[in-house]
């Protein structure tokens, strides 16, 4: 019976990024060549942040070790162990794949919108299902309402980070500027679940959701997720 639930479980953490990867394959048919690289991309950083965070952790609990540091506490794991560290590896490996498959060439102005919008949302679904079946392990009470969270948060997340790259023409410091924006963000998310509990956070990733795509559609409109538009594949 265990081992019947696992199997569910896990086939349900990866349901939304092979749904968004069939969604490609239909509408941007150019990306799925690239798919293993986008995969491996978003394994290493979810490898990387887990490392990071471990470390973090056993520093910090050698230094917030007294009782009356409890916000301190709870500040930084939910802005720094979580948000800043997570966001962090996640745009950084974000960018190093749009780089290598030659997104922010000069003949790709105008049309790396959906490339990165539909990286951005892969990335941000995978973090979300190595986590997910990470938690089924250590936080086995909360796995299927963290899953429904988690994979809105996210991708929404990085989408705030991402966006950067089409505001940087207009204002120096774009980039730090949202991905200032997309951990506190994530950081705001934990602390709204440890004060309003899973009612909060469905709330809060709702909302999140929303405003997120208001921002994309203003930056692409609906080529995002539409096949209009040309989208030509990386010059060699």
């Amino acid at each position: 019976m265990h081992i019947n639930m696992l199997v569910c479980y896990i086939s349900l953490c990866f349901l939304p990024p092979l749904i968004w990867f069939f969604y490609a394959a239909v509408f941007r048919r150019v990306l799925v060549k690239y798919t293993l690289f986008f995969f491996l991309s978003s394994f290493l950083s979810i490898a990387v942040s887990s490392v990071l965070q471990v470390l973090f952790q056993y520093y910090f609990s050698e230094i917030m070790i007294f009782s009356d540091r409890k916000t301190a506490t709870l500040l930084l794991f939910s802005f720094v162990q979580t948000g800043f560290i997570e966001e962090g590896i996640k745009a950084v490996f974000l960018f190093i794949t749009l780089k290598k498959i030659s997104v922010a060439r000069t003949d790709f102005i105008g049309k790396s919108v959906p490339v990165i919008f539909y990286f951005a949302v892969f990335s941000g679904f995978l973090f979300a299902s190595f986590e997910s079946l990470a938690g089924y392990f250590y936080l086995p009470g909360v796995t299927v309402p963290r899953l429904f969270t988690a994979y809105i948060l996210h991708p929404a997340a990085l989408l705030v980070t991402a966006s950067g790259a089409f505001f940087n023409k207009r204002f120096r410091g774009a980039f730090a500027l949202s991905f200032t924006a997309g951990f506190l963000l994530h950081g705001l998310y934990n602390l709204t679940v440890v004060f309003f509990m899973l009612t909060g956070a469905v709330v809060y990733v709702s909302v999140l959701a929303v405003s997120v795509m208001a921002l994309w559609w203003k930056i692409g409109g609906r080529g995002i997720l539409t096949g209009e538009g040309d989208l030509i594949p990386p010059q060699e």
